[in-house]
């Protein structure tokens, strides 16, 4: 959908990564200076902007992971 910094996207998996999340949303804010601040984490970011396509790609993902477990 995006092409976030590559910074964000990164800090972004290392969470996910830490947290043991199967899906995670950061919401950032840039100051005036350039730089990031987190100012939210969401472990069930809403879904609703998003395009039928996507949202079924990430349900068949979740399915699957959980069938695995």
């Amino acid at each position: 959908m995006i092409d976030p910094p590559a910074a964000l996207a990164e800090h972004t998996r290392v969470a996910m990564s830490h947290l043991g999340a199967d899906i995670l949303a950061l919401d950032f804010l840039e100051t005036q200076e350039g730089e990031y601040v987190l100012i939210e984490a969401n472990d069930t970011p809403g879904l609703s902007g998003f395009p039928e396509q996507l949202r079924e790609h990430l349900a068949n993902c979740l399915r699957s992971r959980i069938t695995a477990r």
